[in-house]
């Protein structure tokens, strides 16, 4: 899986490096462990059960986190218009020849 889309540093052939936490819960009457109950046997039919479902949570991951950077990538820029709506404001009134009642009008709506 690409990694690098929610920010990670995944260097070739390795996990990715990051604060990121991944559980993958198997339930059923019969689970394959290894010696001791350590780890869970590396059937092939398991393990294209776990790719769906880190697909899937991928796909979830991948829409929420790209709603997240939309919603701050808006948010700066009405920060940064809302900084210069006075200065907008001041030019339109000194080209239009205004009074400071509609530039304060201008500057509020």
């Amino acid at each position: 899986m690409n990694w690098k889309s929610y920010g990670l540093n995944q260097p070739k052939g390795a996990l990715p490096l990051g604060p990121l936490v991944l559980m993958v819960h198997v339930a059923s009457v019969w689970v394959p462990f290894t010696s001791n109950k350590d780890a869970i046997a590396s059937y092939e039919e398991i393990l294209a059960e776990m790719t769906l479902a880190l697909q899937n949570a991928d796909d979830a991951c991948r829409s929420s986190s790209t709603k997240r950077r939309r919603d701050l990538e808006a948010a700066r820029k009405h920060n940064y218009i809302e900084l210069y709506i006075p200065h907008l404001a001041q030019g339109i009134k000194d080209i239009l020849g205004q009074s400071d009642k509609k530039r304060n009008a201008l500057s509020e709506t």
